[in-house]
């Protein structure tokens, strides 16, 4: 362990954050999309661009079942130095339009050991998600506050 640095210990690896976009056991089967930012770059459906490797968003759930999740590399990025001391995770959600969903979600955060969730309430879009439904503070001792 390297002296003066905290070691960032994820429950499904190490310096890992997961970000949960979650909505079937709350009465809504239709299409939740997604955007989520992470030191400027975002993933999502429609998000176009090519996504860092500190931020990764493995598919679009469209089934209704959901949920939808995010990896970002916590610990990895702030070693090899993107950020320092605290940096913020910006959240959008909303239901796309053609599937007729609606209602409220969830963000559910996962990281070092401990969970915060937030009932959301998203837009309504064709493209990307624009609606702002949470943010996550990450600070660098391994922390973090969902709002």
């Amino acid at each position: 362990m390297r002296k003066g640095k905290p070691v960032l210990v994820g429950p499904c690896g190490v310096g890992m954050m997961y970000i949960y976009y979650e909505w079937a056991d709350l009465g809504n089967s239709r299409d939740l999309d997604t955007k989520t930012t992470f030191l400027g770059n975002s993933v999502g459906w429609s998000v176009g661009g090519i996504p860092a490797w500190y931020i990764l968003w493995p598919s679009n759930d469209n089934t209704g079942n959901g949920p939808e999740i995010v990896y970002i590399h916590a610990a990895r990025s702030l070693a090899q130095g993107l950020w320092s001391g605290q940096t913020t995770i910006d959240c959008c959600a909303g239901w796309y339009a053609p599937a007729k969903g609606s209602g409220p979600a969830r963000v559910r955060v996962v990281h070092n050991g401990a969970t915060q969730t937030k009932i959301i309430s998203p837009g309504s879009q064709n493209n990307a998600a624009s609606t702002h439904v949470a943010s996550v503070t990450l600070r660098a001792d391994g922390t973090f506050t969902l709002t």
